[in-house]
């Protein structure tokens, strides 16, 4: 596997990983180096190779790119060659960015299968991170891009049918694309572990990705009003630091610094235990072209941990309905507010959305969807 991406905090990739350990698959992964200088480990027999550390804050669509086509240009040597040394039938490439599948020529040459994983589509990520015209010249050239991929793909996958009927409206063939979304692993995540939950204040809790288009401001502007009604208000969000000024000045700006705290970003494995000390979860990303079609892991992670979720309405979340999670409008910290104040509130509702939740991540969860994925894999391998 190749992805522009910590192995160490990247769920899917793991998920993918462990799954094909399971399959009986050896399994080698090119990505990205940590804050350490580590360049090599094994984690569960998976041996992953670390080749890049990443500049956080690219500064323009310019530098951004350079990044990319550096990781390029390095995994193109190291697949070819870990390639040569190990044969492998199959090489999974994890987007951003698309072109990055074809770090595998020389594999491809020799009959190994490609498989492109678009977690993100990226001329929509583009418009939306550089705030750009959706007639942008880029664009057009990115969803050139996205194109050209795909067709050299011998299958693409991707993470909601939102994405799936978009890619096949840009010219995708239908059999060649299948949907495989993030949800949980409920070995890991396990609302019956014996974590212990901290009763002293009430938690909302944020983990991830602290971009922009996710709306970790509008949870904190949301903080505001909502610590008027909740003395014991304690807000946990939890994602690499190198891109929290922002929100590190905001927070001082509004005197919440006592009500909040920032904390770097933890391996996947350890999520679960933060989750279980909260009360509610949040996700909180803004609508648009691009956020508001994504569908968030963490919401299905609090679910599956038995905490109740709010979930900003996007085209995305009608995933989910009433009854499993409170709902709230995008970008609007005053309607976010009152959320959190109502289920603070209304203890029993917190409990019924809970439970509702249960009962739907245990429809959609991993255990469910590792048996296509498999069965996708063994016949691009022919097993």
């Amino acid at each position: 596997m190749i992805v522009y991406g910590f192995y160490e905090e990247d769920g899917r990739v793991q998920r993918i990983a462990d799954c094909l350990i399971e399959r009986g698959y050896s399994v080698d992964v090119i990505s990205l180096k940590q804050k350490t200088k580590e360049s090599f480990n094994v984690y569960n027999g998976i041996r992953v190779y670390k080749i890049l550390g990443r500049e956080f804050k690219e500064r323009g669509p310019i530098n951004y790119l350079l990044r990319h086509l550096m990781f390029f240009f390095l995994s193109s040597l190291k697949v070819t060659q870990l390639y040569l040394k190990e044969r492998y039938d199959l090489i999974h490439v994890h987007n951003i960015p698309d072109f990055l599948v074809f770090t595998t020529l020389i594999p491809k040459l020799f009959g190994a299968k490609i498989l492109l994983d678009i977690h993100d589509i990226i001329p929509e990520f583009f418009v939306q991170k550089f705030s750009v015209s959706e007639n942008h010249l880029t664009v057009g050239i990115l969803k050139f891009i996205e194109k050209i991929s795909a067709r050299y793909s011998d299958h693409v996958i991707t993470v909601t049918e939102l994405w799936e009927k978009k890619l096949i409206n840009r010219g995708v063939p239908e059999a060649k694309c299948s949907v495989i979304p993030n949800v949980p692993n409920l070995k890991l995540f396990d609302r019956h572990s014996t974590y212990k939950k901290t009763k002293n204040s009430f938690m909302v809790l944020y983990h991830g990705n602290l971009s922009k288009q996710n709306g970790i401001d509008i949870l904190i502007k949301s903080l505001s009003i909502v610590k008027d009604s909740i003395p014991s208000i304690k807000l946990q969000i939890i994602g690499d630091q190198r891109i929290a000024n922002d929100l590190g000045e905001l927070i001082n700006e509004l005197n919440l610094a006592k009500f909040i705290n920032l904390s770097d970003s933890i391996p996947h494995e350890e999520v679960p235990k933060v989750i279980c000390h909260a009360d509610i979860g949040v996700d909180p990303k803004r609508g648009g072209v691009y956020s508001g079609e994504t569908l968030s892991v963490k919401i299905m992670e609090y679910m599956a941990m038995g905490v109740t979720a709010i979930v900003s309405r996007t085209k995305a979340s009608t995933y989910f309905d009433d009854s499993v999670v409170k709902f709230f409008e995008p970008e609007n910290e005053g309607d976010l507010a009152q959320k959190i104040i109502e289920l603070y509130k209304n203890p029993q509702e917190r409990k019924m959305l809970a439970i509702n939740a249960g009962n739907f991540i245990k429809h959609n969860n991993w255990d469910k969807y590792k048996t296509k994925y498999w069965a996708l894999i063994d016949s691009l391998c022919k097993k």
